[in-house]
């Protein structure tokens, strides 16, 4: 079909001398064809595509390296192209270029959420994104390329070391680990001690370069020979660092506290177990995470090995030599404002974990979050299997000694009102008084007996009525309390 187009701004007047013509006319030539035939990707050399895109850049796009055709390519038809996914996230992340094909982003990629995305893309005859020909397909695999986008980090927000006397230089306190979420940054990470190392205690204040540390490893070793005339601690800050990529973000870091301590045998308590040293060492995290969550302390790892007895031989016992700090506030030892924090003394916590109930949470505890079987300490007779059996023996030597201290309240009261009866009993009452019944009742006075004789005094009397027996005679005998008393005049 051949069609013309007109338009005007006036038909109904002419243009001015000078002026351009109102109207503009333009042929249209119009053609149809029964276009039956589907695009395919037959001439590429694959049927999958792989795309490389860089995490946090939007602004960046692939064009397919081989355009789909028609097998009859005379007649100069359009070809469409569709992104073809059933997953939401991917058809919101990227998008297809209707007429090219071009891949591009809608969104930024994250390489440590996503690492790679796969989709397909049709070539279609028309705005339908689908086709009957699988030719007409060809799958894009997208590598989400890491770039150092993240800091490296401690995996403890702080260290703790510690150093007893007779410990000698290249000894290691403390293996410091890093974290880093970027891929390229493995094994790719430096450690240094950053900043100046304080120093409080005896014996300590002159040491030059105490510690040195592996940049690779992050282990720090001693650098002195430890004396039994020191004492204290150190306190300094470690930092860890990556490298920059080749689009040049990084390098980044981070640092952490470290404290170390010089102890005793005041300050390290031993905690034997059942299970191997290797067992021990794998679990020793976990160890000392159960023994602070009942102690209440921060509990440190001095030294684990094999257990001896008294002769040096050695036991199938492992012991862990551990200290704890008093302070749970992590940043407390490193702020040089803040009260510094303590060692907590051996002789208090054997006092704790010597406590039947306290032993009895910590063999739970351990068995539970590290797998660890602890032994009984030295001073304590009480196992987990006898606990029941203690219990119970305890609860009837209580009972028994309840009973036992109301039989002896029962006697005492019984006892007592005995002992007063009998003294009440064996008081004598006053002489010459109304109390005593003595005096006669029918004339209430004074110095008259009415077992005397009117008119004399009853102890010159010696008439055969009155009979000079012995006052013994009348200890264990019944008689009137009247008869024992005389007037005197």
């Amino acid at each position: 079909f051949q069609l013309e187009l007109t338009a005007t701004i006036n038909k109904n007047s002419k243009p001015l001398p000078g002026e351009e013509s109102y109207t503009s006319s333009r042929n249209i030539l119009i053609n149809f064809f029964s276009n039956t035939q589907e695009p395919t990707f037959v001439d590429c050399k694959t049927q999958e595509f792989k795309v490389e895109f860089y995490e946090e850049d939007v602004k960046q796009s692939y064009k397919l390296e081989c355009q789909a055709k028609y097998q009859i390519d005379d007649q100069d038809l359009e070809i469409y192209y569709f992104l073809v996914s059933d997953n939401k996230t991917i058809r919101s992340i990227f998008k297809v270029d209707s007429s090219t094909g071009t891949v591009s982003l809608q969104k930024k990629l994250d390489f440590e959420t996503e690492e790679k995305f796969e989709f397909q893309i049709v070539a279609s005859n028309d705005s339908n994104p689908t086709s009957t020909n699988k030719m007409s397909y060809v799958k894009v695999t997208v590598n989400v390329l890491d770039i150092n986008d993240h800091a490296p980090t401690f995996d403890h927000k702080q260290y703790f070391g510690a150093l007893m006397n007779g410990y000698l230089k290249t000894f290691t306190i403390v293996e410091l680990t890093a974290t880093d979420m970027d891929k390229i940054d493995e094994g790719k990470l430096t450690y240094s001690i950053y900043g100046d190392i304080n120093r409080k205690g005896d014996g300590i204040q002159d040491i030059t370069d105490p510690f040195k540390i592996d940049e690779k490893s992050g282990k720090i070793f001693l650098n002195f020979n430890v004396e039994a005339t020191m004492s204290g601690y150190f306190s300094f800050s470690v930092m860890v660092k990556d490298i920059p990529d080749s689009r040049g973000n990084g390098p980044f870091n981070s640092t952490a506290p470290v404290t170390v301590f010089i102890l005793t045998t005041d300050n390290t308590v031993k905690f034997r177990f059942e299970n191997t040293v290797d067992e021990v060492k794998m679990r020793q995290d976990e160890m000392c995470s159960a023994i602070s969550n009942i102690l209440k302390f921060d509990t440190h790892k001095q030294n684990i090995d094999k257990d001896k007895d008294s002769s040096g031989k050695e036991l199938n016992v492992t012991f862990a030599s551990l200290y704890f700090i008093n302070s749970t506030d992590e940043m407390q030892m490193y702020s040089l404002k803040a009260r510094p924090v303590e060692v907590v003394e051996a002789e208090y916590i054997l006092s704790q974990v010597k406590n039947t109930d306290t032993y009895l949470r910590l063999s739970r505890n351990l068995q539970a979050q590290a797998n660890l079987k602890l032994l009984p300490f030295p001073s304590s007779n009480t196992t987990p299997d006898d606990s029941d059996l203690l219990r119970a023996w305890l609860i009837g030597v209580s009972v028994a000694l309840g009973a036992l201290c109301i039989m002896l309240l029962i006697v005492f009261v019984i006892k007592t009102r005995r002992l007063s009866n009998k003294i009440k009993k064996l008081t004598s009452k006053q002489f010459g008084s109304q109390e005593s019944g003595l005096n006669n009742l029918g004339l209430a006075a004074p110095n008259t007996n009415r077992n005397a004789v009117e008119g004399s005094n009853p102890v010159f009397r010696d008439d055969d009525n009155f009979k000079k027996d012995n006052i013994m005679d009348f200890a264990n005998t019944e008689f009137d309390r009247a008869s024992c008393f005389w007037y005197v005049t």
